[in-house]
């Protein structure tokens, strides 16, 4: 998982002379850790001036960072990944600086290993494979380009790292161009106005770019200020606009917008922040006016889009930016007028449902077209005329209401011998009203088998024809027998719409019995005839449970009903005359749930029994294996104290409290420049990395290993004994009969 930390990050304001300052520093604390690939950000504040990547995704975790205070300004370094570093990989790091800039780079270099800093992969001239006589602890600096990624590494070794500094050449004082800027960004943000906020956040860009120079920053001021004059002289022509279509304008409000505009052409920002506010304390009674009276439309409508528009200009308008709720407010306007022509559409084509509009509602839509159509009528004169036509209509509803009582379903679907009985309102399906609105009733049967014909219906209002009816002429038909919907079972929803006078049916093809895998388990256990299996559902379920055996492609046993099964969350199988020791067996059911633990019993009333799912883990075993060697690369590998080379099965560990895992051998004698090479195993099988361990000088030693199970990694401890052993001597001589 990337990490990202929290870094030293060093930023120097208004620089002045031709010295290279430092821009940002990268620094390791002690035990600080990485993982292979993982990249961390450096800052300059809140910009990414540069990142470091550790090694590549995939290698091993680098060793926490570990104390040395040799090199100024650095107090900790991590010795790598444990791998040498190389062209293709092992231990490196990658430096990509998002600035041009000069990078300081401090390392552990280790003697005769050659030194490399690669750009894009191409050796830099200064470091392409240079050595140190000396294991040498500093710094090495370069000129670095930005988004150019650079790979320091030592090629045959395993390179130290402290970090690195990331500094720039700054010759030139930005003061008066930043705080000439900055006291723009001020100046415009007091106005308050939301439309001006991207402006002010391009500036803010510019202001805050660790590039920035006396050009740039000069360009970015111009810059607010040329589009701020353009976005308020649009924001004025809104307010203008807006109190003319609303009839609010005046004279002396024309004139305050008039005298703000030639402020803002004259550029004259500090004038026209006293300017706005005035024209603002002008505009606003008139816009919260015009907002209820567009709120009072509300109610005589409902409509979803002008609601929600309506909804966000009422809360601009808990403001103070007058701008913003101006917006908002044209945005409520044109969904209402959007509304408003919907509801005329409406209205108009009563007629055609075979109902007479009468006197009254036919001038008051008379009325209504002709303001939607007449473009010199502002939106309340618009709105006051869809005010009376709702009125008219709700009038003539009233008027004209028709009472159903109920809905009845007839037609073909009934499946009775004769036409007259399945078109027999007496016969047919009743609909349940809904409860939320009365104008909506429904039904749905489920199982209903139909043939490849064509299936007649219609809607009957109160037990009889003449009342209402959907449709009100003839009848609606849906055709089975189609590659869509082939004859078979169906689950059958009408919905009969009273208000919009529709009807609907909604065809679902009944799904087969459902079948779902639940577990499968390996047929290890002594699973045989006259045992029982005990199933445990993680929570309370009712459902048809059944087992399948692979090997016999056929179900093992026969369903078990589902008033027998689960019950409180238990369920049995009694082995009868199937064997499940050999292969894999599966649990399926008609309803998906999870089995919490599966027990094999010896016979249904035993009380307990072997539990075979979820396997009961058993403690792992950790063992140290290895091998002595004369030296490093040369000499053969004997035992010695590990009785056997490379025994992973040999040398058991025994876990402390800590929960780390430890071998001791004591009184073991070594004799110096032997390496001892070592490394865990578990349960029989090799686990981390190969280590080394080499012996300072002859002597007794016990020799303790200790193994971390969280990270895989095994250390060795060289620790005297407390007592020497006795010097060993021999005798060496001959015998002769005489002296000479």
């Amino acid at each position: 998982m990337k990490k990202i930390l929290s870094l030293l990050a060093l930023l120097m304001l208004c620089i002045v002379g031709a010295n290279a300052e430092t821009v940002a520093k990268y620094a390791l604390s002690v035990d600080d850790t990485f993982t292979s690939g993982q990249t961390v950000e450096v800052k300059n504040g809140d910009a990414v001036v540069a990142t470091i990547t550790y090694g590549e995704t995939g290698g091993a975790d680098f060793k926490a960072a570990k104390s040395y205070t040799g090199i100024e300004g650095y107090t900790a370094f991590t010795e790598g990944n444990g791998v040498n570093g190389n062209k293709e990989g092992g231990t490196f790091y990658t430096i990509t600086p998002t600035i041009d800039a000069t990078i300081s780079v401090a390392v552990c270099l280790n003697a005769d290993k050659a030194f490399y800093i690669e750009e894009d992969g191409t050796a830099l001239e200064d470091y392409n494979g240079i050595k140190v006589s000396e294991k040498f602890y500093g710094t090495f600096e370069f000129e670095a380009t930005a988004d150019k990624a650079y790979k320091v590494y030592c090629a045959g070794s395993k390179l130290g790292f402290f970090g690195f500094e990331l500094m720039k050449e700054q010759s030139v004082d930005l003061t008066a161009e930043k705080t000439a800027l900055e006291a723009l960004i001020s100046k415009v943000e007091a106005f308050g106005i939301n439309m001006l906020a991207d402006d002010v956040e391009a500036a803010r860009e510019a202001l805050n770019d660790p590039n920035a120079t006396a050009e740039s920053l000069t360009t970015a001021t111009a810059t607010l200020k040329a589009n701020v004059i353009a976005d308020m002289l649009e924001a004025l022509d809104l307010v203008s606009q807006f109190a003319t279509t609303y009839g609010y304008s005046d004279a002396r409000m024309e004139q305050r917008i008039e005298m703000a505009k030639t402020l803002v052409e004259a550029g004259d920002l500090d004038q026209l922040s006293q300017m706005i506010p005035m024209v603002g304390s002008m505009a606003k009674p008139k816009i919260e006016d015009a907002l209820t009276k567009i709120a009072g439309y509300a109610e005589t409508m409902d409509n979803e889009a002008f609601n929600a528009a309506l909804a966000e200009a009422q809360e601009a308008a808990e403001g103070t930016d007058y701008i913003l709720t101006v917006q908002k407010l044209e945005a409520a306007a044109s969904a209402f007028l959007v509304a408003a022509q919907e509801f005329v559409a409406k209205v108009d084509a009563i007629d055609t449902e075979g109902k007479e509009k009468g006197e009254e509602l036919a001038a008051a839509l008379a009325a209504a077209k002709a303001a939607m159509a007449d473009e010199t009528k502002n939106i309340v004169d618009k709105g006051d005329a869809i005010k009376a036509l709702v009125q008219a209509y709700r009038a003539f509803e009233e008027a004209n209401q028709l009472v159903i009582e109920s809905m009845t379903i007839v037609g073909d679907f009934l499946g009775l011998e004769t036409e007259d009985e399945n078109f027999n309102p007496a016969n047919g399906w009743a609909m349940v009203q809904d409860a939320d609105n009365p104008a909506i009733w429904s039904l749905t049967k489920e199982g209903v088998v139909v043939e490849a014909k064509q299936y007649r219906y219609k809607a009957t209002a109160n037990g009889v024809y003449g009342v209402y009816e959907l449709p009100a002429e003839g009848n609606q038909d849906f055709v089975f027998g189609t590659e869509e919907y082939p004859a078979g079972t169906y689950n059958l929803t009408f919905t009969a719409d009273t208000e919009n006078h529709k009807l609907t049916l909604v065809v679902d093809k009944q799904a087969e019995a459902a079948e779902f895998l639940i577990l499968t388990l390996d047929g290890r256990a002594d699973i045989t005839e006259g045992k029982a299996l005990l199933v445990e559902a993680a929570d309370e379920v009712s459902a048809n449970v059944w087992i399948k055996k692979e090997a016999a492609g056929a179900r093992g046993f026969a369903k078990v009903p589902a008033a027998e099964i689960m019950e409180g969350g238990v369920a049995m199988f009694l082995i009868e005359d199937a064997d499940l020791t050999e292969g894999k067996f599966s649990f399926y059911a008609d309803k998906e749930f999870e089995i919490a633990k599966v027990t094999l019993l010896e016979n249904p009333d035993a009380a307990t029994g072997e539990q075979i799912y979820p396997v009961v883990e058993t403690e792992a075993v950790y063992t140290i294996m290895g091998s002595v060697k004369e030296s490093k690369y040369t000499g053969e590998e004997e035992a010695g104290f590990f009785g056997t080379m490379w025994d992973a099965a040999a040398n058991e560990m025994a876990k402390g409290d800590d929960g780390l895992y430890t071998k001791t051998f004591e009184n073991i004698y070594l004799i110096a420049q032997n390496y001892i090479q070592y490394q865990a195993a578990k349960d029989g099988e090799a686990i981390g990395s190969k280590a080394w361990k080499m012996v300072e000088e002859d002597g007794m030693y016990n020799i303790v290993f200790t193994f971390n199970p969280e990270d895989n990694t095994v250390t060795c401890d060289l620790q005297k004994p407390g007592v020497e052993p006795m010097p060993v001597y021999t005798l060496v001589g001959s015998v002769k009969l005489n002296k000479y």
